[in-house]
């Protein structure tokens, strides 16, 4: 190589382009205060743009799905991550008696998971980075905004939709930003002289097509900013966005990478297939993709519409138990227990007006996580005595959408780490179902500030009507499918149910 090349070659731009994207769906950012708009000088400029982390932590996000598809059960994340720190922790945690014993059982527990490394280093430490080692990789994003005013469509109703995107903000600071409103540029670079000294040359090409894929996939699939679940930024390469088939080819190109590089690392043997969609039987604890064959068929939502604030709309109502009743022909006002909406995400709370004899309150309703109480119990609250304490408890939804042009893809992320929520920790929460008690108040209906708990294990598992109590109406137990209720004997078979009912349910209204 003669010296102008060398020259050339150090003077060369490090940075690769990896493509030019733009928001096809509402997008909603925002910084620390969760504000997308700020007053800069009596003009609204937009503020808290995306950036290369919060792009590279959805990314890791989506490489961890992908990664997750191959493990054999896995039971939590630090099998992914696959780093020796932890290793190291935990065994230093064993009492000394126990750890000869405990070291034989790793060891044979060693055998059944993958491993997860090329040479000494975790795989997802390589490409995202982590404690042990810095990543290999570089991401770059330069925003452009192109439109700056809110989005404030016309068919925003009064949902939990409407909620979302306002949030009581009267000013429309945290509004989201409209479809067409920023285009990103993404760039990605290679440290090319680490990867000599680490001796992985070899794997450059295998770990450069999973890290590249699975920033594609944060992008269109997983999306970034706040209610990505519910299809909220997503990024395409025109404002028209993608096809079903599009997305699809996105998921496939992500599983075979991680795939190609576990092959190419030495940790599989032969060719894995993921699990199928749909399959909730495995019991592994942590969310993972499925095989997305039948992603555009079996799976998709038509909706006769190419306007994405619509095609949101509509997904906004298929999460709705209101709607799920209607679709079932249930009374509104019969009790919605055994509809469960708890897998489309924690916290499912609503703050609703409650009324007491002589006085008006605010109380919380939904699916709430509480500790210490029976696994039916009212609440006197009117009566005098003492309020429940029980809190939100935020959980990935199990069920993700992707807006299509033909309507929106249903993305199920399969999870079972409620399971143990659900079945109760003798030293910690259980989740619970909160209901309100009627009351007439002026001759009027009202939701009285009394409250039912009811724990959604005796709720899953229970048989026919059951009080919960002298001040409480009897409780419908069962999981409601479309095809009606059913009963279990077991809360693996319950839970499994209610996670297949949800998602049929969202496919159907």
């Amino acid at each position: 190589m003669d010296l102008t090349e060398l020259v050339r070659q150090s003077l060369a731009d490090p940075w690769k382009p990896l493509g030019t994207y733009v928001n096809y769906t509402p997008i909603m950012v925002g910084d620390w205060k969760g504000e997308t708009f700020t007053d800069f000088r009596g003009r609204r400029v937009v503020t808290g743009l995306p950036t290369s982390q919060a792009l590279l932590a959805r990314a890791r996000y989506a490489f961890t799905l992908a990664l997750n598809a191959y493990l054999d059960a896995p039971k939590s994340y630090r099998e992914a991550y696959g780093e020796e720190r932890e290793e190291e922790k935990s065994k230093k945690k064993l009492k000394k008696e126990a750890y000869e014993e405990g070291k034989r059982e790793e060891e044979k527990r060693q055998k059944k998971k993958l491993k997860l490394k090329i040479g000494e280093h975790s795989i997802l430490c390589l490409l995202f980075g982590c404690l042990s080692v810095a990543s290999l990789f570089g991401l770059r994003v330069e925003v452009e905004v192109l439109k700056e005013h809110a989005w404030n469509p016309k068919y925003a109703k009064k949902n939990r939709y409407h909620a979302l995107i306002r949030r009581d903000d009267k000013s429309g600071t945290k509004a989201p930003l409209p479809p067409g409103a920023l285009r990103l540029k993404v760039y990605y670079s290679i440290d090319e002289g680490r990867l000599r000294r680490l001796g992985l040359s070899g794997y450059a090409k295998a770990l450069e097509r999973a890290f590249v894929n699975s920033v594609k996939a944060a992008l269109t699939v997983i999306g970034i900013g706040k209610a990505a679940s519910r299809g909220f930024g997503r990024f395409w390469e025109s404002p028209s966005g993608p096809s079903c088939e599009d997305v699809k080819k996105i998921i496939e190109n992500l599983l075979r990478s991680v795939e190609d590089l576990l092959i190419s690392a030495g940790e599989l043997a032969e060719q894995l297939n993921p699990k199928a969609l749909g399959d909730f039987s495995d019991g592994r604890e942590v969310p993972h993709l499925g095989d997305p064959k039948d992603l555009c068929t079996e799976y998709l939502k038509r909706i006769p519409t190419n306007d994405y604030g619509m095609i949101i709309e509509e997904i906004a109502k298929s999460v709705l138990k209101s709607e799920w009743k209607r679709k079932a022909r249930r009374p509104m006002k019969e009790i919605g227990s055994n509809i469960h909406t708890w897998p489309l995400g924690l916290p499912r709370r609503s703050k609703i007006r409650c009324s007491c004899p002589g006085r008006e309150d605010f109380n919380f309703y939904g699916y709430l996580l509480a500790s210490g109480i029976p696994e039916m119990y009212c609440e006197r609250t009117c009566g005098g005595g003492m309020r429940v304490s029980a809190e939100e408890g935020r959980r990935v939804s199990t069920i993700w959408f992707v807006p299509v042009r033909e309507g929106a893809a249903v993305l199920p992320l399969f999870d079972w780490s409620l399971l143990k929520v659900i079945e109760g920790d003798p030293k910690g929460k259980k989740l619970y179902h909160v209901g309100g008690v009627s009351v007439f108040v002026g001759g009027k209906p009202r939701i009285s500030c009394d409250r039912r708990f009811v724990a959604v294990k005796e709720v899953l598992i229970g048989r026919g009507r059951r009080n919960v109590g002298r001040f409480c109406p009897p409780v419908l137990y069962g999981v409601m499918t479309p095809q009606g209720p059913r009963t279990f004997d077991n809360i693996e078979d319950a839970y499994k149910e209610a996670l297949k009912a949800a998602l049929n349910w969202v496919l159907q209204v």
